[in-house]
């Protein structure tokens, strides 16, 4: 009778062990499940992300052949406001160096005489 006992409870730990040992197996293959599900779960948010972003750049960037566009134009305006502005204000910086340089002020100005000088006469 012992010896039954002693095969039963060797039975029994043979039949724990292999529990043991496929819920091991279970739990190794599912950890490595729910990693491989964990990766490719970040590479779908990281792709919806990059679409959010790409959407976000166009709508609040442009492309950026529209930006250049934009400058460009912007640009030529600029230039042709300047010109503008530089054609109405040249008949008056015309006029005001042909004032100063033709009208000199002839008057002879005669050099004070310092008090201690002799006077000559």
């Amino acid at each position: 009778m012992s010896n039954e006992i002693i095969q039963e409870l060797q039975l029994a730990e043979e039949t724990a062990s292999s529990y043991i040992e496929l819920a091991t197996k279970f739990q190794v293959k599912r950890v490595h499940q729910a990693k491989d599900e964990a990766i490719e779960d970040i590479k779908r948010l990281r792709e919806m992300k990059q679409e959010e972003f790409e959407l976000y750049r166009k709508e609040r960037l442009g492309s950026s052949k529209e930006n250049v566009k934009e400058n460009e134009e912007r640009t030529q305006k600029e230039i042709k406001e300047t010109i503008k502005y530089a054609q109405t204000k040249k008949n008056e910086a015309i006029q005001l160096l042909l004032d100063t340089v033709l009208n000199i002020d002839l008057e002879i100005v005669t050099p004070k005489k310092e008090e201690g000088e002799e006077k000559e006469n």
